[in-house]
């Protein structure tokens, strides 16, 4: 599994930093079926999806949006999220990948 298998026509915007999401604890979980490659972090229960350059979210915004943060709470038993596209709600979209960060991080507007 990895978005250059599973998405191999997938281009990553110019600012997207994966070695930067890596250092938060995200792991690439990118799955062919999916409509754009993941990063999913276990420990919190969030997920980064990042759109095609042509839109194919599923999640339809106002404006276009290449990045989506998704979270999911744990389920009754867990202490880890054993599977994070289950129940995931959609919290944040954005053109900015450092906006998404200031959103992981706490600090967004």
């Amino acid at each position: 599994m990895g978005h250059q298998k599973e998405h191999p026509d997938w281009i990553a915007p110019n600012d997207f930093d994966i070695p930067a999401i890596e250092k938060l604890g995200f792991e690439d979980m990118s799955y062919r079926l999916d409509d754009f490659p993941f990063w999913g972090n276990d420990k919190n229960g969030k997920t980064i999806g990042v759109d095609y350059a042509k839109y194919k979210s599923v999640h339809k915004c106002e404006h276009f949006n290449r990045y989506h943060l998704y979270e999911r709470e744990l389920g009754e038993g867990e202490t880890e999220h054993e599977c994070l596209h289950d129940d995931s709600e959609h919290i944040f979209s954005t053109n900015s990948f450092s906006d998404l960060l200031d959103k992981l991080k706490g600090k967004a507007k």
